[in-house]
């Protein structure tokens, strides 16, 4: 069965607004470029473990062709208190806060299943990006408990110049289709498409039915009225 997976990564919420977030100058503590920490999430229903897997320098964009970091460079610091999840990352010498976002994750949803509440254990392979910093920083993710209210479950100081932060370069032998480009990525929400169950044969029917898809999405509001507030990708991933 084809079907459409829809992925929105690394927007820019430029409808957060946040005097606190502005004050947090962007160049300042980071470089325009992205840091990446993969971690194994174990645990049951009402426990969790978070253990550090490898932390990666990002390698250039295949669309841009250079290093970036694609989230807000303002709004830097999240206000909006979404996701079970949060990530935060202090200035090791200061310990300033100088970015956090909310997260879901497969974990959190898996603990809800009768799986998890059996006491059957669960590893799960995840990810959190952050704006490259500059010097040493400390990362913490943060869990809601029973009362909603976060609460630490992992923290690691990381080095940003140090050898062990993974900067291999792999090529990925994908097409990637511009099927909206309004700009910057740093000041757009960024829309990607997937294809599942598409052959070699059926990339021509992907593209189209990608095209189908964007133009209904911005045929309502309020994406209609902010179109140009968006950047759309399809990448051709063929199911063999």
């Amino acid at each position: 069965m084809k079907k459409i997976i829809i992925i929105t990564i690394l927007c820019a919420i430029f409808f957060q607004t946040n005097i606190y977030s502005q004050t947090i100058r962007f160049d300042k503590y980071f470089l325009d470029k992205t840091m990446r920490l993969d971690f194994y999430h174990t645990g049951l229903k009402d426990q969790e473990n978070i253990s550090l897997d490898v932390v990666y320098e990002e390698p250039a964009s295949l669309v841009h062709e250079r290093q970036l970091w694609a989230g807000s460079k303002v709004n830097l610091v999240d206000t909006l208190n979404f996701g079970k999840y949060m990530v935060k990352v202090f200035n090791l010498s200061t310990n300033q806060l100088i970015y956090s976002r909310g997260f879901s994750s497969l974990f959190g949803e898996w603990q809800t299943t009768d799986e998890a509440a059996n006491g059957i254990y669960r590893t799960f392979h995840e990810s959190v990006l952050f704006p490259y910093p500059k010097n040493k920083v400390q990362v913490v993710i943060a869990a809601r408990d029973k009362k909603n209210v976060f609460r630490n479950v992992f923290s690691t100081v990381i080095d940003p110049e140090s050898r062990f932060v993974n900067r291999e370069r792999h090529v990925a032998d994908l097409k990637i289709n511009r099927v909206r480009d309004n700009g910057d990525p740093a000041k757009k929400v960024d829309i990607v498409i997937l294809g599942d169950g598409y052959t070699p044969d059926d990339m021509k029917q992907f593209r189209n039915e990608v095209q189908h898809f964007v133009d209904l999405l911005f045929d309502e509001q309020p994406f209609k009225d902010r179109a140009k507030d968006f950047n759309v990708w399809a990448i051709e991933v063929p199911s063999l």
